[in-house]
C-alpha cells in the first residue's frame, strides 16, 4: 500500500510525521520556514488524511509503511503519534534515521506498570468509545483541546519571559548596590554630602543638585554645576564684578 506523500523544498532530506487525527498539511507553517533549507517529505500516516488504512494497525506496521516510501537516509521529525512512529523507526531501522526530532512525544499514551506519565487507561477507553460513536464531534473537541493547550503554553512562555526580565533587572540593581557600597565617594555623592557647606534646612536629595528652601521658596539650583551661571561670569567684565547679579537671569533649570 502506498501512502500519500508530498515533497517540497531543496536541501537535506527531512521527513515530517504528523500526529493523531491530523494529516501532512498541519506542517504548513513549518514548510514555509524550512523549504529553502530542506527537502521536506510530508506524508499522511495510514488511515489518516489521504492515506488508506492498513491491517494490522500496529506501531511496527506503521513504521514499515512509512519506511517503504521514505528516503534511504533522512532526518525525521515526529509530532505526537508521529513521534512514536519515529521512535520505533529509529529503534528498528537506525540506518535510515540520520537525526531524530520529537515534538510533544511520549513513548506511551497510557499509564502502566512501567510507565506512569501517560493518561489513565479508563480515560483512554472512554475516548476510544467516543471516537466510535461520533468521530467528527470527538475530533473537533480534540482539536479544540490542542488549540487551548497551545494558548496555555504561549501564556506560560510569556510569563516566563517576564519573570526572566524581572530577574535580570533585580540582578542589575544588586550590582549597582554593590558598586555603591564599595565606593565611599559615590555613596556620599548620592547622599548629598559632596557639598562642603550645606544649610541644615535644605533636605538632602540624590546628587544635591536641586533642593527645596524653607518658607515656601522655589528650588535653588547649585551654582557650582549650573552652566548658565558659568557662562554669565565669563561675560561680565572684571572691572565691574558687581554687575553679575543684575545680568545673570534666574536659571530655568530646577
Amino acid at each position: 500500500m502506498s501512502l500519500h506523500l508530498e515533497t517540497v523544498g531543496q536541501g537535506p532530506d527531512l521527513v515530517l510525521l504528523h500526529g493523531w487525527g491530523m494529516h501532512g498539511g498541519v506542517w504548513g507553517p513549518v514548510v514555509e520556514a524550512l523549504a529553502d533549507s530542506f527537502r521536506l517529505h510530508l506524508l499522511d500516516l495510514p488511515g489518516l488524511g489521504h492515506s488508506g488504512s492498513i491491517t494490522p494497525y500496529t506501531l511496527d506496521s506503521l513504521v514499515g509503511a512509512v519506511a517503504e516510501i521514505a528516503p534511504a537516509c533522512a532526518a525525521v521529525c515526529g509530532w505526537s503519534l508521529g513521534g512514536q512512529v519515529a521512535l520505533r523507526w529509529a529503534l528498528t531501522r537506525p540506518q535510515q534515521i540520520e537525526k531524530l526530532v520529537l515534538v510533544g512525544t511520549t513513548p506511551c499514551f497510557v499509564s502502566g506498570a512501567d510507565w506512569d506519565a501517560g493518561i489513565d487507561a479508563e480515560v483512554f477507553r472512554q475516548f476510544a468509545a467516543q471516537v466510535q460513536q461520533d468521530y467528527r464531534a470527538t475530533l473537533s473537541r480534540f482539536l479544540a483541546l490542542q488549540a487551548e493547550l497551545h494558548q496555555m503554553q504561549q501564556s506560560v512562555h510569556e510569563e516566563s519571559r517576564r519573570v526572566a526580565q524581572l530577574e535580570a533587572q533585580l540582578g542589575t540593581l544588586h550590582k549597582i548596590q554593590q558598586t555603591i557600597g564599595s565606593d565611599a565617594r559615590l555613596a556620599e555623592w548620592l547622599a548629598g554630602n559632596h557639598f562642603s557647606r550645606q544649610p541644615r534646612f535644605w533636605p538632602r536629595r540624590a546628587g544635591g543638585v536641586t533642593r527645596t528652601a524653607s518658607r515656601g521658596r522655589g528650588p535653588i539650583p547649585s551654582r557650582r554645576r549650573c552652566p548658565c551661571a558659568k557662562a554669565a561670569r565669563r561675560a561680565v567684565p572684571r572691572e565691574n564684578p558687581g554687575s553679575l547679579r543684575t545680568r545673570v537671569p534666574t536659571c530655568p533649570r530646577p
